[in-house]
């Protein structure tokens, strides 16, 4: 017989009872420790994303660096990251993407993102003659193998 105190109280044990229990207290000391490691590692990192005028830019991908992984920020350029993450790329359209290291015990971000400058030539595009009247002009000159004067029988589908 061992004498146990629990929460509920003092008990005597039988030794097969005492193994079940040592079983017990082992499993839960694990379960809490890895609970709480978990809880250290992981790291809740809540973000912006503005234009260099100080505009949320909607919408914009933040990528886990080496990883498919990502976020979309909302419409106000907000975004959270969870968990154990060092490196991100954050990317818009028309602006020029950034990487960043993510530092421990980091809680927020404020990322500003600078405009894409891109040489952009001039195209001109010409139609070489009018579409509309090309078509009306074709359907005139095949009026009389459409009539439907000169056919026994016809149908047409009428939506």
């Amino acid at each position: 017989m061992f004498l146990c105190i629990t929460m509920s109280g003092i008990e005597l044990l039988a030794s097969d009872n005492l193994m079940k229990l040592q079983v017990k207290i082992t499993f839960a000391f694990f379960f809490l420790s890895n609970l709480f490691l978990f809880r250290v590692t992981a790291q809740n990192i809540h973000g912006k994303v503005l234009d260099q005028s100080g505009k949320p830019l909607a919408f914009a991908t933040i990528k886990f660096h080496n990883s498919n992984e990502g976020v979309i920020a909302n419409l106000d350029g907000k975004f959270l990251l969870n968990g154990n993450i060092k490196i991100i790329e954050v990317s818009h359209t028309g602006y020029t993407s950034q990487k960043l290291e993510i530092l421990p015990g980091l809680k927020e971000l404020l990322i500003t993102l600078k405009p894409l400058t891109v040489d952009q030539e001039v195209v001109i595009i010409k139609a070489t003659g009018n579409k509309l009247k090309r078509i009306l002009n074709t359907a005139i000159a095949n009026r009389s193998m459409h009539n439907p004067d000169n056919y026994d029988w016809y149908q047409c589908n009428v939506y």
